[in-house]
């Protein structure tokens, strides 16, 4: 019951920045943002009449209300999402790739070779965990 109310008063809360920020908003910014919508409209009620649809659309739609600024910062939010997602993604492949030729590479080595950079390498490993360590402890 508490998260319920919780999540009531966050969005009620979202809802008054919104409405806070287009009342605030200067009429220059806020004239461009009702002749976006009314484009948008307006392509809408075409493609209506080339369905042969009723294309009747109340006068105050043409304006740009908390709807619409919630509609596009949804939709921003979910892009960046979606964005980051890729990225992690490009990330992971990235890391997998780099290993498979750092272990391609060991293949090919002689055994005295081999030795030598896997001591490297778990000399790296453990500096990389040294210093996050020493990161996380000088932030306390």
């Amino acid at each position: 019951s508490s998260v319920s109310s919780r999540v009531r008063d966050t969005s009620r809360y979202q809802e008054w920045v919104i409405e806070r920020t287009l009342r605030r908003l200067h009429p220059d910014i806020r004239s461009k943002l009702d002749e976006v919508k009314r484009n948008i409209i307006m392509e809408y009620r075409q493609k209506l009449k080339r369905a042969k649809m009723d294309d009747k659309v109340p006068d105050d739609l043409y304006k740009f209300q908390d709807e619409d600024l919630k509609h596009l910062l949804k939709e921003r939010h979910d892009r960046l999402s979606q964005m980051n997602d890729d990225r992690k993604k490009q990330f992971k492949k990235y890391e997998m790739e780099k290993e498979l030729k750092h272990r391609m590479a060991l293949r090919a080595m002689n055994e005295y070779d081999r030795k030598v950079q896997e001591a490297l390498d778990e000399e790296e490993k453990n500096k990389k965990i040294e210093h996050a360590k020493k990161n996380q402890t000088s932030g306390k």
